[in-house]
């Protein structure tokens, strides 16, 4: 995609559904709000295509009701949020007994503040199973320090929002 914003014949037609049937889940999915621009048409963003390729998806594939799909999506956004939040606090944390305890792969648990003392002298990450199965390039990736939980966390934000924007472009494409 190579355009800001697009209207909502050009957001139909990528989509494969009539401009009506978007105009119907604005109202239905608080989080589709497009921007209204001259004459009130509506200009979508990437971001805004992507959740209506999501709602689709539930709708018409995995056969999800309206309040279903609507209660999916508030569940995303809760989780991601909830992600970042957590994320965000973990950051900011003192060192403390608040300070939430990590199992390290060899039995012993430390806090996010005495990681810093550890990363001098790491100890390998515990094996999470064979990932040459599951993704072709494993075996090219060297681990150079433990893995963390908020790599992980991160790693996984990547991971969907790549997903999303693949299945964005594969179904533009078609």
């Amino acid at each position: 995609m190579n355009k800001y914003y697009y209207t909502i014949g050009e957001v139909g037609n990528l989509l494969g559904v009539k401009p009506y049937v978007i105009r119907y889940w604005e109202t239905e999915f608080n989080q589709l709000r497009p921007k209204k621009g001259q004459g009130r048409i509506r200009k979508f963003n990437e971001d805004q295509i992507l959740l209506l390729r999501k709602i689709k998806d539930m709708l018409y594939v995995q056969r999800f009701t309206i309040e279903g799909a609507r209660k999916k999506l508030k569940d995303d956004r809760t989780m991601q949020q909830q992600t970042e939040l957590d994320l965000t606090y973990a950051g900011n944390r003192a060192p403390g007994k608040d300070a939430p305890m990590i199992n390290r792969g060899d039995g012993s648990q430390s806090t996010r503040s005495d990681r810093s003392h550890k990363e001098s002298n790491p100890t390998p990450a515990p094996p999470v199973g064979d990932l040459s199965t599951a993704c072709p390039v494993s075996s090219a990736v060297t681990v150079t320090k433990p893995v963390t939980v908020d790599d992980l966390i991160d790693l996984r934000r990547i991971l969907v929002s790549m997903i999303d924007k693949a299945k964005f472009i594969q179904g533009s494409n078609q």
